[in-house]
C-alpha cells in the first residue's frame, strides 16, 4: 500500500459483497458460478457448520437433540491458491494472498467476478460492501517497543506502565464523504511457526451503498477506499519502519 514495497507485511487483502436477503439466492448459485469462474479458480470445497436441532414429536414431547451439517460457504481457488472466491447466502468474498498484485489488477479481479455473480441473479440489492488489509510485522521475542513499528501505542502510566505480554485496540473512524467506517485494529499475536508478530488490520466498510448501481460504480468506491486504506496503513507505522520496508530492511 502507497508506494511499492520490497518487504510488505500484507497477508492477506479481501473485499466483501453483502446483499440483503431479498436478493435472489439459492444453493444452485455457486455451483453456476463456479462454471464462469472454474477454469481460473478450479479447486473447489465446502466449509460446513454443525447445528443442533431438536424436533418436536406428534405427542408434543421434544426428541433428542440432533446434529446437523449445514453448508456455511462455498470457496473456489486458484491451483496455486494466491486467491479464491467464498460464497455464502446473501455474501460474495474475494481474498487475495502473497503475492500481492497490483492494486488495480486485484480491483479487475474483484470487477470480473461481482460481475458475473451478479449476472446470475435475476436482481440483486448490495447492502453493505468491505475492503480490508491485513498486516503482520514480526517482532522479537526478546522484547521489543511497540513504538518502533505503530504509532498508536497504548498509553499506560503509572503502575500500569509495564512490559505488554499481549494487547489489542480498535478505532471505529467515521469517513462521511464515503458513509463508511474505517475499522482500525491493533494487537499481538502468535503466527502458525511460533513466533510473535504485530497484527495491523484495516478494513474500509459501509452500510450505506444506495449509490452503488453498477460496476463502475462500485469501482469508483473501491479505488476511493483503497485510497483512504494507504493514507491509514502509512499513518499507522512508525516512519523509520516505514521506510525500512520500502527498502526491504526489516532484520530483527
Amino acid at each position: 500500500m502507497g508506494q511499492p514495497l520490497k518487504a510488505s507485511p500484507l497477508i492477506e487483502v479481501l473485499c466483501e459483497f453483502r446483499f440483503a436477503p431479498s436478493s435472489a439466492w439459492d444453493w444452485t448459485l455457486p455451483g453456476r458460478l463456479y462454471e464462469r469462474i472454474g477454469k481460473e479458480f478450479s479447486e473447489r470445497s465446502q466449509v460446513n457448520q454443525f447445528l443442533f436441532q431438536i424436533q418436536e414429536e406428534a405427542d408434543n414431547s421434544e426428541s433428542s437433540p440432533q446434529i446437523i451439517n449445514v453448508p456455511q460457504r462455498i470457496q473456489l481457488k486458484r491451483p496455486d491458491e494466491t486467491a479464491l472466491v467464498q460464497v455464502s447466502p446473501n455474501i460474495l468474498v474475494v481474498n487475495h494472498l502473497p503475492p500481492y498484485p497490483l492494486w488495480e489488477n486485484f480491483r479487475d479481479l474483484i470487477g470480473k467476478i461481482f460481475s458475473e455473480y451478479i449476472n446470475l441473479c435475476e436482481n440483486f440489492n448490495l447492502s453493505g460492501i468491505g475492503l480490508r488489509y491485513i498486516n503482520q510485522i514480526p517482532i522479537s521475542p526478546e522484547g521489543f517497543d511497540l513504538s518502533q513499528f505503530i504509532t498508536l501505542k497504548p498509553n499506560l502510566t503509572g503502575v500500569l506502565d509495564r512490559s505488554l505480554s499481549s494487547f489489542h485496540q480498535r478505532y471505529d473512524l467515521a469517513y462521511e464523504s464515503l458513509k463508511a467506517v474505517l475499522i482500525h485494529q491493533t494487537g499481538i499475536t502468535e503466527t502458525q511457526e511460533g513466533e510473535f508478530a504485530i497484527i495491523l488490520d484495516l478494513d474500509f466498510d459501509s452500510q450505506e451503498v444506495d449509490g452503488l448501481k453498477n460496476i463502475t460504480e462500485i469501482q469508483k468506491w473501491l479505488d476511493e477506499a483503497h485510497h483512504h486504506l494507504s493514507e491509514a496503513f502509512i499513518a499507522s507505522l512508525n516512519p523509520e519502519y516505514y521506510q525500512r520496508l520500502k527498502e526491504g530492511n526489516i532484520k530483527l
